[in-house]
């Protein structure tokens, strides 16, 4: 169960001018990721043609990119390496994470594209990926499997745990996985989403406990102040303290105003406290938010 804290410490404002769509499109596509690198460049990831928009953290388009995630766009992170920045895409159509330059140079593959693997086994409609550290990384796995998958950096399956089910270690829909190092801490955060809740785990699958009052969580994004924030598919967005505790609320809308949050899914901010909102079925599109 996750407590009220006492006062909301966020505001923010919906910016019109930002997010213009590529020329030759009249509409977005679902728009399941986003992702957002150390320059402020957001990386746009949709089900459609072209996959991946890249804009400025001010909204002008820089590149576009990518066919291949058309049709299975469902997880995207960034992580910084050794030797430089890195897109990680999680293909929920095609049963494989795909790891890729800023450019969309594609550098491997996990998981045969197009083959579902073997019951509780990877891949079968995974969701999301995550990184420790030092590098292990965790999958959600997803919509076809109940599971949660930890590799090694070498890309080596290292555990697998989740089934079907409500109690705890038990899922409905694995939706997205985070590794979670406040506060010195190191926990795997699990959106559980047709369970309402998310699912606290150590590093080893151990359960540790559950955040509910939430509905439909789809993906968490944490702050560098170590807030998180978690797109909620039924309700809007919710905001948690370090605590894990709830600060407040940004309500979803019932149309697709501009400024309403529709069915959010994706999530990441950048370096000024904006936030990104990518949104899908009847939302299908990208949002900027800026903190004031």
């Amino acid at each position: 169960m996750a407590t009220q804290a006492s006062n909301p410490t966020r505001e923010y404002v919906y910016d019109p001018s930002w997010g213009k769509l590529p020329e030759g499109l009249t509409d977005w596509a679902y728009v399941p990721a986003v992702a957002v690198d150390s320059q402020d460049r957001v990386f746009v990831n949709q089900r459609g043609s072209p996959s991946v928009i890249v804009y400025s953290r001010d909204g002008e388009i820089l590149t576009t990119w990518g066919d291949q995630f058309a049709k299975g766009a469902h997880g995207l992170t960034i992580r910084q390496e050794e030797d430089g920045e890195y897109l990680y895409f999680v293909d929920v159509a095609r049963h494989c994470v795909v790891k890729t330059t800023l450019e969309g140079r594609e550098l491997w593959t996990l998981g045969e594209p197009g083959r579902v693997g073997a019951p509780g086994e990877p891949f079968n409609r995974p969701t999301s990926i995550s990184f420790t550290p030092e590098g292990d990384f965790y999958v959600s796995d997803g919509y076809g499997n109940r599971r949660v998958h930890h590799f090694d950096p070498r890309l080596r399956l290292i555990r697998s745990w989740g089934e079907q089910g409500s109690g705890p270690g038990q899922f409905s829909l694995v939706h997205h996985v985070w590794f979670d190092t406040r506060g010195g801490q190191r926990r795997v955060l699990v959106t559980d989403r047709e369970n309402n809740r998310i699912q606290v785990f150590t590093p080893e699958g151990e359960f540790v406990k559950e955040l509910t009052d939430l509905n439909r969580p789809d993906n968490i994004w944490v702050d560098q102040e170590g807030y998180m924030y978690v797109t909620e598919l039924g309700a809007g967005l919710a905001i948690l303290d370090t605590n894990d505790r709830f600060v407040q609320r940004l309500p979803g809308g019932e149309g697709r105003e501009p400024g309403k949050i529709l069915k959010p899914h994706g999530i990441w901010g950048d370096s000024q406290g904006s936030l990104y909102i990518g949104e899908v079925e009847e939302g299908h599109r990208i949002q900027k938010f800026v903190r004031k």
